[in-house]
Protein backbone atom coordinates (compact mmCIF):
# COMPACT_ATOMS: atom_id res chain seq x y z
CA UNK A 1 0.00 0.00 0.00
CA UNK A 2 1.32 3.42 -0.88
CA UNK A 3 1.41 6.30 1.61
CA UNK A 4 -1.52 8.74 1.59
CA UNK A 5 0.63 11.70 0.52
CA UNK A 6 1.90 9.81 -2.50
CA UNK A 7 -1.66 8.72 -3.39
CA UNK A 8 -2.86 12.33 -3.39
CA UNK A 9 0.12 13.43 -5.48
CA UNK A 10 -0.82 10.79 -8.07
CA UNK A 11 -4.42 12.06 -8.08
CA UNK A 12 -3.20 15.66 -8.42
CA UNK A 13 -0.90 14.81 -11.33
CA UNK A 14 -3.69 12.89 -13.08
CA UNK A 15 -6.09 15.82 -12.72
CA UNK A 16 -3.54 18.28 -14.03
CA UNK A 17 -2.77 16.12 -17.08
CA UNK A 18 -6.30 15.33 -18.18
CA UNK A 19 -8.22 18.57 -17.52
CA UNK A 20 -8.67 19.40 -21.24
CA UNK A 21 -10.21 15.98 -21.79
CA UNK A 22 -12.58 16.55 -18.88
CA UNK A 23 -13.92 19.65 -20.60
CA UNK A 24 -14.58 17.64 -23.77
CA UNK A 25 -16.34 14.93 -21.74
CA UNK A 26 -18.53 17.50 -19.94
CA UNK A 27 -19.52 19.27 -23.15
CA UNK A 28 -20.31 15.95 -24.84
CA UNK A 29 -22.40 14.90 -21.83
CA UNK A 30 -24.37 18.15 -21.86
CA UNK A 31 -25.03 17.92 -25.58
CA UNK A 32 -26.11 14.30 -25.33
CA UNK A 33 -28.36 15.05 -22.39
CA UNK A 34 -30.04 17.93 -24.22
CA UNK A 35 -30.47 15.78 -27.32
CA UNK A 36 -32.00 13.00 -25.26
CA UNK A 37 -34.33 15.33 -23.34
CA UNK A 38 -35.60 17.35 -26.31
CA UNK A 39 -35.79 14.55 -28.84
CA UNK A 40 -35.92 11.19 -27.09
CA UNK A 41 -35.46 8.15 -29.26
CA UNK A 42 -33.58 4.95 -29.82
CA UNK A 43 -30.55 6.59 -31.46
CA UNK A 44 -30.22 9.12 -28.64
CA UNK A 45 -30.45 6.38 -26.04
CA UNK A 46 -27.82 4.31 -27.82
CA UNK A 47 -25.49 7.31 -28.13
CA UNK A 48 -25.89 8.02 -24.41
CA UNK A 49 -25.03 4.42 -23.55
CA UNK A 50 -22.01 4.58 -25.84
CA UNK A 51 -20.86 7.79 -24.15
CA UNK A 52 -21.15 6.16 -20.72
CA UNK A 53 -19.20 3.12 -21.93
CA UNK A 54 -16.44 5.36 -23.30
CA UNK A 55 -16.31 7.39 -20.07
CA UNK A 56 -16.08 4.19 -18.00
CA UNK A 57 -13.34 2.82 -20.27
CA UNK A 58 -11.46 6.12 -20.03
CA UNK A 59 -11.41 5.88 -16.25
CA UNK A 60 -10.38 2.24 -16.32
CA UNK A 61 -7.67 2.57 -18.92
CA UNK A 62 -6.16 6.01 -18.44
CA UNK A 63 -6.44 6.40 -14.69
CA UNK A 64 -5.89 2.91 -13.38
CA UNK A 65 -3.19 1.85 -15.84
CA UNK A 66 -1.40 5.15 -15.31
CA UNK A 67 -1.88 4.87 -11.57
CA UNK A 68 -0.59 1.30 -11.54
CA UNK A 69 2.62 2.39 -13.24
CA UNK A 70 3.38 5.07 -10.68
CA UNK A 71 2.12 3.14 -7.65
CA UNK A 72 3.95 -0.06 -8.54
CA UNK A 73 7.19 1.86 -9.05
CA UNK A 74 6.83 3.44 -5.61
CA UNK A 75 6.37 0.10 -3.82
CA UNK A 76 9.16 -1.61 -5.74
CA UNK A 77 6.99 -3.94 -7.82
CA UNK A 78 8.94 -5.45 -10.71
CA UNK A 79 7.17 -6.61 -13.87
CA UNK A 80 8.51 -9.85 -15.32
Amino acid sequence: MIPAQEWWSIIEAYGARIWPTQIVFYIAALLLMAWLVFKPGRIQSTCTKLYLAIAFAWIGIVFFLGLWGRASASIGYRRK
